[in-house]
């Protein structure tokens, strides 16, 4: 979102000449794009541990083991994020070797908040905690979200901001309860 409002910088690719141009150019927005993806998995994070908690202890475990999923790959992302955050705005001559590695955490993160997301819609199908909708709306794009990060089809699918409006969605039911 915060990207968005550069145009330049909303289609940087860090894989592309173009776009470590257009990163390198507005390192400002950059930063504050990165950030703003550390930001929304730190809330991420915090509200899956909180939904934990916050159910009856006798069926924590559902939520629990998204909760710790969803925290793994997070980590994971992170370190992601850290490489964009201070190597791609200076690329070193073997930048490409290392986004390629770095891509790899990224994929992992990807599959375990899908994963984390479709265990949780599950529990809530089987616990009827919240309107079912939510349930299976989790459990659905949970799914989907799955198989489109592993055969990478279609491209907008593997887009980490779906991870966030899935948490969105989540959170604003939870909330209006």
């Amino acid at each position: 979102m915060i990207a968005s409002r550069n145009p330049q910088l909303a289609r940087a690719d860090a894989a592309t000449e173009s776009g470590l141009r257009a990163i390198a150019s507005n390192p400002r927005a950059w930063t504050l794009t990165v950030t703003s993806q550390v930001a929304a998995i730190f809330m991420t994070v915090a509200g899956l541990g909180v939904l934990a908690k916050a159910v009856p202890a006798d069926a924590r475990t559902g939520p629990k083991v998204s909760a710790v999923l969803f925290t793994l790959g997070a980590a994971l992302m992170l370190l992601y994020l850290g490489f964009h955050l201070f190597i791609t705005p200076r690329p070193p001559s073997d930048y490409e070797a290392q986004r390629r590695r770095y891509a790899r955490l990224y994929r992992i993160y990807m599959v375990a908040a899908y994963v984390a997301f479709g265990v949780l819609g599950l529990w809530f199908v089987r616990h009827h905690v919240i309107a079912s909708w939510t349930g299976w709306f989790l459990l659905a794009t949970g799914i989907v979200g799955l198989v489109t990060a592993i055969v990478r089809r279609p491209a907008a699918a593997d887009l980490p901001l779906w991870i966030h409006v899935i948490a969105f969605v989540l959170g604003f039911v939870l909330l209006s309860r």
